[in-house]
């Protein structure tokens, strides 16, 4: 047992110091946010609005995408001749990280979805970069710019907008659906903090099968609740397509490239990255689903865009102060 509390052996995926991102590093990045993009609109395909006969469950949907991913991650593990072995102290942290990075999150965020618009729901997941800021700020001691702290209240201004769609709250099926995913965010937020410690002392793509394993289990009981209640989802092309989109590309591979670089880089400076996303995910939106962008999603979007620039733009130029303060952090 090293000192950390993980098993001494190959269990244990090499800590190097944190760097700043290569041309690579940048390439896949973008490649993946903009593929993420696309999920809010697939995941609204696949699940409809409320009421609607004969879709996928939120419960279901958020089960069957991550079961899949999980699958293929015990496969690549296989493949690589990977041990599936943790220390007993990181036990709590990855029933943690499952519960509240994949149970939570998507059961909650699927919940909302279904109220919501594919383009609001994705320009709140969108706003993530600003939550994770600061709790990485809380939890990892990371240093936070006074351009990072203006990043964040311009993100939470168009996370404000986004969600209540104007400057006085007013109650509706779609603002709460919209408050709903804003939680989701949250919980996500915090679970990419717990897994970036994770990653310090297990490999990648260990830390995301186990995630996706422990949330899918987590999952399953409440899926086989809704089928039961409601009936088994009408399997149409589209559906299939958009739960193989979600499974395949959302959560295989890009969950998998973002773990293999999540112990590399400063979390914050990753995060920032996702400002990519309010850029392009309305673009989807409009393809699959002809919806547009109202004045309140658009200015919001616009906040929330120039707040992750800023968080991006200060994570780079600090990445590397970032990383010295954070090497020996629990988290």
């Amino acid at each position: 047992m090293s000192a950390r509390g993980t098993p001494a052996g190959s269990t244990e995926a090499p800590v190097g110091r944190l760097r700043h991102p290569s041309v690579l590093d940048v390439v896949l990045l973008v490649a993946i946010n903009v593929l993420w993009a696309g999920s809010s609109a697939p995941a609204k395909i696949a699940l409809g609005s409320a009421g609607d006969v004969g879709r996928v469950g939120p419960f279901t949907l958020a089960f069957v995408r991550f079961a899949v991913a999980a699958g293929l991650f015990a496969l690549t593990l296989a493949v690589l001749r990977h041990p599936v072995r943790v220390a007993r102290a990181d036990v709590p942290r990855f029933l943690l990280a499952g519960f509240v990075g994949i149970a939570v999150t998507y059961g909650l965020f699927y919940h909302g979805v279904r109220a919501s618009t594919a383009v609001e729901s994705g320009l709140l997941f969108a706003a993530q970069p600003v939550l994770i800021a600061l709790l990485a700020r809380v939890l990892l001691r990371e240093v936070l710019t006074p351009g990072q702290a203006w990043g964040l209240a311009l993100g939470f201004a168009g996370v404000y907008l986004i969600a209540v769609q104007g400057l006085v709250p007013r109650l509706s099926a779609a603002v709460v659906g919209n408050l709903i995913i804003g939680v989701a965010v949250a919980f996500e937020s915090f679970a990419c903090i717990v897994c970036k410690g994770l990653t310090r002392r297990y490999a990648g793509v260990l830390v995301v099968f186990l995630q996706m394993l422990i949330g899918s289990l987590l999952l399953l009981p409440f899926a086989a609740a809704e089928i039961a209640r409601y009936g088994p989802p009408v399997l149409s092309p589209s559906v299939i397509g958009s739960v193989a989109y979600l499974a395949l590309v959302c959560s295989f591979l890009c969950f998998g490239i973002w773990f293999v670089l999540l112990p590399r880089l400063n979390v914050s400076l990753m995060a920032g990255f996702l400002f990519v996303q309010p850029i392009v995910s309305p673009i989807y939106a409009y393809v699959l689903l002809s919806e547009r962008l109202g004045w309140w999603s658009l200015g919001g979007g616009a906040l929330v865009v120039a707040g992750v620039w800023l968080v991006a733009v200060r994570g780079v130029r600090r990445a590397g102060e970032s990383a010295s303060r954070t090497q020996g952090n629990a988290w």
